[in-house]
């Protein structure tokens, strides 16, 4: 074990130290896991186009911690060229073009020889720029690049009551976006802005270096562009048609539209003085379908915009460089850090900087963007929420989509993935305030990542957050030292992968207090993977830790690890301890607290026809209220509504099937399985008929409120869907498994050897919940697969069949391979068969540690008589991780 930890560390990319290695690789020990075994393809939609770091975020945590670890770290050095070298094309898998090539500048007049000199070469930089963005949408025509820059900008917020006050036309749906993006080279607009940038910086280093002692405002015309320059006295900037704004000094104030670019590009350098930023929307570091680059190299400032502000970059790219300073920023959306289909960076060296924002900002990356925020220093305050209630879920807690966050659109056949939020912070003594979604979160087929350096920090938010990974999609949080406090108020935070997420979270020091009235640190649930390791302290937790729940006939795995210090948990966990729970939960050195209660049953519904039948639009708005999220107030409205559906019967459900089947959503699924279980068999005829003559949009909803309703009936058009309907497989065969439909299974077993691992995956798990005897050969060759899932549904098919299951266990338990013995006990303490627990009992005093603790696993709490002197006696076992799980268990 100690030669692979030491491996890991070795990788270039790698940034675990060795203890952190090996003590995950040791917890993972203890359910005869490997590290290896953390890598896994979780998405389920094959075609979908992720970018390399998406994929990986999801799919390789140990090998991608470390290098997101070391691209927090460059964020901090601000090298922005090695950032665009190393990161941008990764993360949104935008391929950067070649360098852009000089054209021919414009005129130059009325300008001074030596301002002229800082100024001219970032002049031709825009012109050559500006050549290059032209050329990128050029394939569009002026209506489409008008109706891209607005609709992207009206999505980017996800709420459409956040009014952006150059959107006017109608707005494009994503989908509609996404053609005629198809249009514009991206690539080429990033690798303007990267040349924008260089040269901006250049600029602003050769004027800083200058002695200026004019005052007032200039207007001049460099390289054919129009250039606002102030003097170094307080100067007054309400511009909107400036292509370089310049302020020598002084302390301004700034009402304009300054640094952003919309179709061209646009750069704002102030070099210093404390300045007052009263912008209107796109505005100081934006750049939708073009560049934006602002530069303020000192003094307190104070930045106050509405939408698309302070490093916003919609197709295109946004950048705020502010140094030094005890600087505020306030901002309603989309800014401080936000990407979408580009780059947005607001990057601050230094000061007790105060971060507010609404929602969607402070580190945010929407589909294929990478948003970020970097804060080199100081004792800051991040603030995000308060603009957008997160109803029907709560009624008085809002979405703050920030710090760290990613997301995409969410939509049942695949939607379009997210991007990459990342927040980093150097050093300092920060409070990150945030409600739902945010401090390293993200949702659908995204990465949000938070990274603190250094200091005393508080982490404070309500759901969703603190390393939470929300549906095919990955977290990460990273806090390297201080004694820090996280609190969480409801749950799913510290370390929670839920719907195949992949969560992350790091704590390396410090004295830390865990609390949370349901987040239990380390959890994976509904097949996600949440990863916990606190690597010294002596730290509290009010839950304990480490909790996972199976979900669609498949595992899930939560990993828990403390590594040092004198902790104190409540319940059954203590130091020095190890335990391994049920499906799967590892705990080492976790109790179920409170979670939310189940919601209120529903009242009975009518008779079907005790109800006369409305007007259709009566029966449209019914389903509209019945199809919603039952959660908190909306619960009562949903179920009423349902109910309407059920005794108004088979005229409403003909009605449902004839407008809206094949538009069936996930949450429109629950009604559907409701209201036909509620009517009866003609509702159930009427499901078979469309399936029948459907086309495959039908079909597929179908077979989804089949598995949902638990409707047998269903179960026999599945074999032909397995078997003709390659893009309803493994749908098909996942109803299959709920259905409990033996009629499946020899057109489930042939996909065991010609799909893919996913598909593997999702036929071994219904082949375990049908059961049935003709499978189980087949599932005997899979009980030592490498794929964690597809073993532990291969073990519980085996075990369906008592002889066949102790034969195996036997042959396996015999054999050399440790990994192979311990699978064997686990078969044979499960069979409840007369002697099996013997052949465990043995296995106590077997020379390969892994297979005593899996026997002492097994034996807990029904162990045989005769062996119980050898189970106790493993308290003392010479080896520590055998030791530490006889501490937890009893005979």
């Amino acid at each position: 074990m100690a030669v692979l930890a030491l491996s890991l560390v070795g990788m270039a990319a790698a940034q675990l130290d060795e203890r952190e290695v090996r003590g995950l690789e040791d917890a993972l020990y203890l359910a005869n896991f490997r590290l290896d075994d953390l890598k896994s393809d979780r998405s389920p939609f094959r075609t979908m186009a992720l970018s390399d770091w998406i994929r990986d975020g999801m799919g390789d945590p140990m090998g991608f911690s470390g290098k997101l670890m070391h691209c927090h770290r460059l964020g901090i050095s601000r090298d922005w060229k090695q950032v665009f070298a190393e990161v941008v094309t990764p993360a949104t898998g935008i391929p950067l073009s070649d360098p852009i090539p000089a054209v021919p500048p414009g005129e130059t007049s009325n300008c001074p020889e030596e301002l002229l000199a800082a100024i001219r070469p970032l002049a031709e930089t825009l012109v050559s720029a500006d050549a290059a963005i032209r050329k990128a949408v050029s394939a569009l025509t002026p209506s489409e690049q008008r109706q891209l820059i607005e609709s992207l900008s009206a999505l980017a917020p996800d709420d459409r009551s956040i009014a952006i006050s150059y959107v006017q036309g109608p707005v494009l749906p994503i989908e509609g976006c996404q053609e005629l993006l198809k249009k514009v080279d991206l690539g080429l607009i990033c690798r303007a802005g990267l040349s924008v940038l260089s040269a901006a910086q250049e600029a602003s280093a050769k004027l800083k270096a200058g002695k200026w002692d004019m005052t007032g405002k200039n207007r001049y015309t460099i390289a054919g562009l129009p250039v606002v320059v102030g003097g170094v006295g307080p100067d007054s900037h309400g511009e909107r048609d400036a292509r370089i704004t310049i302020d020598l000094g002084g302390d301004d104030s700034y009402s304009g539209r300054h640094g952003a670019g919309v179709g061209y590009t646009s750069v704002l350098i102030d070099l210093g003085g404390n300045d007052t930023y009263r912008v209107p929307d796109l505005s100081v570091g934006a750049g939708v379908l073009g560049v934006g680059i602002a530069i303020d190299e000192g003094g307190d400032d104070r930045f106050e915009g509405q939408n698309v502000n302070f490093g916003s970059g919609i197709a295109g790219v946004g950048v705020l460089l502010k140094s030094a300073g005890n600087d505020y920023y306030r901002m309603s959306s989309v800014g401080e850090g936000f990407g979408m289909f580009g780059l947005g960076i607001l990057s601050d060296s230094g000061g007790d900087d105060l971060y507010k924002i609404g929602v969607m900002g402070q580190g945010v990356g929407r589909s294929q963007g990478l948003g970020w925020l970097v804060d080199g220093k100081g004792d800051d305050l991040y603030q995000a929420g308060g603009l957008i209630l997160n109803s029907p879920l709560f009624d008085d807690v809002y979405y703050s989509e920030a710090q760290g966050f990613g997301m995409g659109f969410r939509d049942d056949a695949g939607g379009v993935p997210g991007g990459v939020g990342l927040l980093t912070d150097g050093a300092g003594n920060d409070n990150y305030l945030g409600e739902t979604y945010c401090q390293a979160a993200s949702y659908w087929f995204s990465l949000g990542s938070l990274y603190d350096a250094g200091g005393h920090d508080n982490y404070r938010a309500y759901h969703y957050a603190q390393s939470s990974a929300m549906h095919l999609t990955s977290a990460y949080l990273f806090d390297l030292s201080g004694d820090d406090g996280y609190l969480t108020q409801f749950g799913a935070a510290q370390g929670i992968g839920h719907d195949y997420g992949l969560a992350f979270f790091l704590d390396r020091s410090g004295n830390d207090v865990y609390a949370a009235r349901d987040a239990r640190p380390g959890t994976g649930v509904s097949n996600g993977i949440g990863i916990f390791v606190d690597s010294g302290g002596i730290d509290r937790y009010s839950g304990e830790p480490g909790f996972a729940q199976a979900a669609r006939s498949m595992m899930s795995l939560g990993v828990f690890v403390d590594l040092d210090g004198d902790d104190l948990y409540p319940g059954g966990m203590s130091n020095g301890a190890a335990v391994v729970a049920p499906q799967t939960a590892i705990r080492s050195d976790e109790p179920t607290t409170q979670r939310p209660g189940p919601s209120e049953a529903p009242a009975p519904p009518p008779a079907p026809g005790s109800i006369p039948k409305p007007a259709d639009s009566e029966i449209a708005k019914l389903y509209e209220t019945a199809t919603g999220w039952r959660v908190g107030s909306s619960q009562k409205a949903v179920d009423d509504s349902v109910n309407q559906l059920i005794g108004i019967g088979l005229p409403a459900f003909e009605w449902m099937v004839a407008n809206r089947l094949a538009s069936v959503d996930r949450l429109a699924v629950r009604a559907w399985a409701r209201i036909v279980n509620g009517i009866g068999i003609d509702a159930v005829a009427a499901l078979g008929r469309k399936a029948l003559g459907g086309n495959d949009k039908e079909l597929e909803a179908v077979i989804r409120i089949g598995a949902e309703g638990n409707i047998a009936d269903i179960a026999a058009i599945l074999p032909r869907v397995i078997k003709e309907k390659p893009a309803l497989r493994d749908l098909a065969i996942r109803a299959a498994g709920t259905l409990k439909a033996r009629g499946c299974v020899d057109a489930i077993l042939p996909t065991l050897f010609q799909a893919d691992p996913i598909t593997q995956r999702t036929a071994m798990a219904a082949l375990a919940e049908i059961g049935d005897p003709s499978s189980v050969g087949t599932a005997a060759n899979y009980v030592d697969s490498p794929d964690p899932f597809v073993k532990d549904a291969a073990i519980r098919l085996v075990l369906t069949s008592p002889q066949q299951a102790e034969a195996l266990g036997k042959v396996l338990i015999s054999e050399a391979d440790e990994r192979k013995a311990r699978t064997g006990v686990v078969i044979m303490s499960r069979l409840n068969m007369f002697n099996s627990l013997d052949v465990v009992g043995a296995a106590l005093s077997d020379p390969r540690p892994g297979v005593r603790i899996t026997a002492l696993l097994e034996l807990n709490g029904r162990c045989p008589e005769q062996y119980r002197e050898a189970f106790v006696a493993l308290v003392k076992d010479p080896l520590p991780n055998v030791a530490r799980v006889a501490k937890q268990v009893r005979p």
